[in-house]
This record gives C-alpha cells, structure tokens and sequence, in this order.
C-alpha cells in the first residue's frame, strides 16, 4: 500500500491496518446496526495471525458468530491450488452470551462441491424450520428481541421468517 493510505490506516483500523479486507470487515461491522448481521467470505489469515489479534478480541467482545464455515483451500473452482485458503462466516453485531454458533471444519474437502455436500448434505447440521434461531438457551439482549421482527417479542420460527 502507498504512504497515505499507509497512514490514513494506521490512524483510523489500528485492528486490521495490516491487510485491506481486514479492513473492510471491520468497517462493515461498523456499519451494521445493533442486533443486525453481516456476512463475508474473507481470507482465513485473521483468524490465526497474531498480528490480528486486537481484531479477534474485539469481534469477539462485541459480536457473536453466528456461523463459520471454515473453507480453507481448493473452495472456488476459478481460484485453483492452495495458494487461497477462505473462510465464510455470519456475525451478529451484538454480545450474546453462551450462543451455540455453528461451526464446519471443511479445510480437507477436495473440492467447492465436496464442501458443499458436507454442510447441505447432513440435514442434522442445518437448522429446522421447527427449531428457533438461534436457540432458545442462547441469552439474548433484549433491544435485540425487540428490534428483530415489527411484531415480535422473541425471535421468530423458521415459518415466520417468510411471512415479513
């Protein structure tokens, strides 16, 4: 990166000031409204670097995940080899405490559609329309319940989501 957008970083994503979609993670949670979600399919990097510590222990202070999927390499078919290792994920922009997230390991799937089949082909991973989401041991703020649905007090069944 050149010297002013060098500096204009560092001053501004002292997190993630090291790689540009870092920065661009940090700044969409940024953007998301309270109890609202954001997704991304990002590089794998910042959840292992410890130059991406101070980011890790903020998302993790502030936000909860949601899911992970864990790609690792060979994951897009246009992008080839090992050389790109990604990880797709869904963050909550709020602190819930003791939420189940879901995670899939799929860094030794050979191919896009061999992970795929991993997480879509075993139903006992996806939730059901039966199921609340997120479950219901999971401590949910309350402005959160309140904000997540114009009528809700909880958060809604799989069916009453298509209903909005």
């Amino acid at each position: 990166m050149n010297g002013p957008l060098n500096e204009y970083l560092r001053s501004r994503f002292p997190d993630s000031k090291m790689d540009l979609f870092a920065v661009f993670l940090e700044r969409t949670i940024s953007m998301t409204k309270r109890c609202g979600a954001t997704a991304s399919i990002n590089q794998q990097s910042w959840m292992f670097l410890s130059s991406y510590e101070a980011l890790r222990a903020k998302l993790l202070e502030k936000q909860v995940i949601q899911s992970l999927l864990h790609l690792g390499p060979r994951s897009f078919e246009e992008i080839g080899g090992e050389v790109v290792q990604s990880v797709a994920f869904i963050l909550r922009n709020a602190a819930i405490h003791d939420y189940n997230s879901e995670f899939h390991r799929l860094v030794d799937g050979r191919s896009g559609e061999e992970k795929k089949y991993t997480v879509f082909g075993k139903p006992e991973k996806i939730y059901s329309e039966s199921e609340s989401f997120p479950p219901p041991h999971s401590r949910v703020p309350p402005d959160c319940l309140l904000g997540y649905g114009c009528c809700y007090s909880s958060f809604p069944q799989g069916n009453e989501i298509r209903k909005k």
